[in-house]
């Protein structure tokens, strides 16, 4: 077996319908937090339907879009599909409350983690963990996942890529030998 694996590469097809996934939700989302600075009686109508201040449009906007930008970063993206994932079900249970149609937000939702679990499975990440896993220790699988590699800069990080170091330190939880 490989210690060292390397990613798939993607087809062009896989590729693009990635692309097509993470960039519709963002487009969506953030056009909404813009509707909300608009200001426009279509705003203020529809804040009134769903029973929320038209006063709250604007922090409603800043959350929308802080979320979406942390989604769009790619180092963030976790983060921000969980902050979003909150906020479209804070838009779900409202839709439910005054009995609007809610569909959409949950897609939207279902989207966002779609394109969000592919690229925290790679396989070098899934390698790593394994290694991890079989052995009980943390050594230089570390080092050789690449979504990490700002672990190798870190001093402390360091000497797990120098030796072995038990998961559980033994001074801790049981007497040493």
């Amino acid at each position: 077996m490989d210690s060292n694996p390397t990613p798939a590469t993607p087809s062009k097809g896989m590729l693009w319908t990635g692309r097509i996934m993470s960039t519709l939700p963002v487009l969506m989302l953030l056009f909404s937090a813009a509707m909300k600075f608009s200001g426009s009686p279509d705003l203020a109508k529809g804040f009134e339907h769903l029973g929320w201040k038209v006063q709250l449009a604007p922090s409603l906007g800043v959350l929308e879009l802080v979320c979406t930008v942390l989604y769009a970063i790619p180092r963030t993206s976790v983060l921000g599909a969980i902050l979003l994932t909150a906020y479209l079900g804070g838009a779900t249970a409202t839709h439910v409350r005054v009995g609007d149609p809610f569909v959409s937000t949950i897609i939207v939702g279902v989207v966002l983690w779609g394109r969000t679990f592919p690229a925290q499975s790679s396989p070098a990440r899934t390698a790593s963990a394994r290694s991890i896993m079989t052995k009980g220790r943390v050594h230089a699988a570390i080092a050789r996942d690449p979504i990490s590699e700002s672990l190798k800069l870190h001093p402390v990080r360091a000497q797990f890529r120098r030796r072995a170091i038990p998961l559980r330190p033994r001074g801790l939880f049981r007497p040493t030998a």
